[in-house]
């Protein structure tokens, strides 16, 4: 086997394994911000829950109601935040829950690189068994790489509900003020 043929196999392999880390690495910083996310709606679901009191107080406000604003302008936020969080919710769990990652080598390894009667390595020459590796690892950083991508899709999805639900607790509080002042 020519020296040239072993160094490019080589590079090759490496080039495989930084692709294939790189897919790890993001699939770690989507995990982070899930979690991030799941802070933010944990948050929003304990404000919402340990004041209770809040609602009865926005009832008795809504009944007494004499300003110019008509109540079902705040019903409308209310509505928003309580659906965005609610699916912002639903698509972090599916992102949570998206575990098809595929490893770098076949399950059974060692009987394929040791077992003497194994054809994983025909030839068995180090060109060959650097080839098989960076070919584990390509196709493993592929298939990763789409998973990644359906992860990355939820998780952005979930940020833009949690603003939503943001924006529409501001509007809730804003108009809640406004008619309590009214």
């Amino acid at each position: 086997m020519k020296k040239e043929d072993i160094a490019f196999a080589k590079a090759r392999y490496e080039f495989c394994v930084q692709i294939f880390q790189q897919e790890k690495e993001n699939r770690e910083t989507l995990e982070k911000k899930a979690q991030l996310n799941f802070s933010f709606i944990t948050i929003f679901l304990g404000a919402v829950f340990l004041n209770i009191g809040f609602f009865g107080t926005l009832k008795d406000v809504l009944q007494n109601n004499q300003s110019a604003l008509p109540t079902w302008v705040i019903y409308i936020p209310l509505i928003i935040f309580a659906v965005s969080l609610f699916f912002s919710l639903i698509a972090l769990i599916t992102a949570v829950q998206i575990r098809s990652y595929r490893a770098e080598h076949p399950a059974d390894i060692s009987q394929l690189l040791f077992d003497k009667d194994s054809e994983y390595l025909a030839d068995k020459t180090e060109s060959e068994l650097l080839n098989k590796l960076a070919l584990g690892y390509s196709m493993a950083a592929e298939h990763n790489r789409k998973v990644n991508q359906s992860k990355a899709q939820l998780v952005q999805l979930a940020t833009y509900l949690i603003t939503a639900a943001v924006i529409s607790l501001f509007l809730v509080l804003w108009f809640f003020v406004f008619i309590f002042l009214s």
